[in-house]
């Protein structure tokens, strides 16, 4: 038997230090790997970061990111918190990070991230952003003004068309939630037994000369015996609610043009596919898809010799395929009810022109009736000198931005653009409104926007601001009133210019 002789002291202190400056060495190993991987992933952020510092726009999000703050003494209160905005929304991986936590939010409480989307039961998802939340609760009615505005608009339209042998319809496609309210959570179901919409249709469906459809009863029924006609993802209705909706459209053309023939169900093949909506992306749950109806028209209806033009919003491209076989020529416009331009449109010599427009518009937007955008462009023109440096500053209470007329503009000589809202009475844009009188004063040409009878322009700070500038811009004589544009709903368009850049 062999006998092992105990260790001495001396050993067992060698063997700890050996064995401790082992763990010692092996902790900064795992420590330096761990900085290394740290400062790696941060460095590989940092530059994905900055190429995106680029980019001005959200695709999944749908929005404009936060700008690159001004730079000055002037501006250095505001320069961190606008930075950081600014850095916010270009952060590599933010999307994806936002999208899990309102995946999170989605399945633990049934709920959706920010206040544009709300998500109903059984999948469904539905817009509440801005104003479109109160229609949907139906929190107030549709005021006696704004209904005798439409039809005003309506029957000018209907009667200026006709002058020139053109038919005249608008058309309304109804909010999703007017079709499907039953999916709504409570808080956002009605408390009102009548939309503004049903209010509008019943106002004007006493009215003579006015050519209108609201769609909302055609679909109401045919979804009893079709079933899902709206996405649940997105704002619109499907490629079977679009069929209903130009089905009734044909045959109320038909009363005025017998050779059209509207294209029956036993016309369609339909299959279904995997898809999302807007809807997904406003609300951050990507990877979210629903079954949705794809339509193909296996018999085609007989083509006429009758030309139309298709004037719609983001309701009218899934009503294309079934409105285009009709007519020999079929011309399509995206535009907004806000720059409705008659004259143009006639130059076109057509024999219908169908306007779609989405509810939440119909009831929100005010009905123009000349084409202001191109009256401002025009004025300007006049009053420009050769070689001077313009600037438009468009201020109207319009809901929407118009795009339109900014594009016109740009287009003169030496002309930029400086809106200074697009959206003056929109809870949302209002929050962040920095009201800037010295910039917005310093600019050559103003097109400032009157209350009409029974709308005001907009409510609270940013009521005060506008109400200022208004005063300030006619009451001073540095400005000029260059000339002024009686519109539809009885308000005022005033343009005015500061002399600069200006001639009689």
């Amino acid at each position: 038997m062999t006998v092992v002789a105990p260790k001495q002291p001396q050993q067992h202190k060698a063997e700890r230090a050996s064995s401790n400056a082992a763990v010692i060495n092996w902790r900064r190993r795992l420590d330096v790997c761990v900085l290394a991987t740290t400062a790696s992933i941060c460095m590989i952020i940092a530059i994905a970061t900055a190429l995106q510092f680029s980019e001005a726009t959200s695709i999944e999000e749908r929005r404009a990111l936060a700008p690159f703050p001004r730079v000055g003494f002037r501006h250095l209160a505001d320069f961190t918190p606008q930075f950081e905005s600014f850095f916010n929304d270009r952060l590599f991986g933010r999307t994806r990070m936002a999208s899990f936590q309102s995946w999170l939010k989605y399945k633990l409480c049934g709920t959706t991230q920010g206040t544009k989307v709300i998500a109903g039961s059984q999948g469904w998802l539905y817009l509440v952003q801005g104003w479109v939340g109160a229609d949907v609760r139906r929190e107030k009615p549709i005021t006696v003004e704004r209904m005798e505005r439409w039809g005003r608009v309506l029957q000018h339209r209907t009667q200026w068309f006709a002058q020139r042998g053109i038919k005249y319809i608008m058309v309304v496609a109804p909010n999703k939630d007017s079709i499907f309210p039953e999916f709504l959570p409570t808080a956002f179901r009605p408390i009102r037994d009548e939309s503004k919409l049903q209010q509008l249709t019943k106002y004007l469906s006493k009215q003579a000369g006015v050519s209108y459809i609201d769609f909302s009863n055609d679909l109401k029924i045919s979804k009893a015996e079709d079933g899902q006609i709206y996405h649940k993802t997105d704002t619109h209705w499907n490629d079977i609610g679009a069929f209903i909706a130009c089905h009734r459209l044909i045959l109320e053309l038909s009363q005025h043009f017998p050779q059209l023939k509207p294209i029956e169900k036993q016309d369609l093949q339909v299959q279904y596919n995997l898809s999302s909506g807007d809807l997904v992306d406003m609300s951050g749950l990507k990877g979210m898809t629903e079954r949705v109806p794809v339509v193909r028209i296996a018999n085609p209806p007989p083509k006429t010799r009758l030309k139309a033009i298709f004037i719609h919003d983001s309701f009218g491209p899934s009503m294309l395929q079934y409105l285009r076989p009709h007519f020999s020529s079929f011309s399509t416009q995206l535009q907004s009810e806000v720059d409705f331009d008659m004259e143009a449109i006639a130059k076109q010599k057509p024999d219908i022109v169908i306007q779609e427009v989405v509810e939440r518009h119909v009831t929100q937007l005010e009905p123009t009736r000349t084409n202001w955008s191109d009256w401002i462009i025009k004025t300007i023109t006049e009053h420009q000198s050769t070689g001077s440096g313009v600037w438009l500053n468009i201020v109207p209470n319009t809901s929407e931005i118009n795009i339109r007329t900014f594009k016109k503009a740009s287009q003169l000589p030496g002309c930029a653009i400086l809106p200074t809202t697009d959206r003056i009475s929109d809870g949302d844009w209002r929050d962040n409104f920095k009201f800037d009188e010295t910039s917005i004063l310093s600019q050559h040409w103003f097109a400032l926007k009157t209350g009409s009878p029974g709308m005001p322009l907009a409510g609270g700070k940013s009521a005060e601001n506008y109400a200022r500038l208004n005063r300030t811009i006619q009451t001073s004589p540095k400005f000029v009133k260059v000339g002024t544009l009686d519109m539809a709903d009885g308000s005022k368009l005033l343009l005015y210019s500061n002399r600069v850049g200006w001639r009689p």
